[in-house]
């Protein structure tokens, strides 16, 4: 049996059954639109993610590379905290 609240309850949504369904449709068209939104922005990135991966491990090598360089340079020391290593 129903309590005089829950038959309340009912009757108040009964009522407002445009509401709530003009709400879950707002929610709806947003939640789509947020899905697209992401997959527009997401698939340019990920045909260009790996390249440009590979570039910065190039890059990376090529940094390295250049700061061994500068270091083998007599009075360039590393300042202690620098790459984890201190010389």
């Amino acid at each position: 049996m129903l309590t005089p609240l829950d038959l309340k309850l009912f009757r108040d949504l009964g009522r407002m059954k445009g509401q709530i369904v003009a709400v879950s449709l707002v929610m709806a068209c947003g939640l789509a639109m947020m899905i697209m939104t992401r997959s527009i922005v997401l698939t340019p990135m990920m045909r260009l993610s790996s390249p440009l991966r590979a570039v910065g491990v190039k890059s990376q090598k090529a940094i390295r590379h250049i700061v061994s360089q500068c270091f083998a340079i007599p009075r360039i020391y590393i300042m202690p905290g620098m790459n984890g290593t201190q010389k």
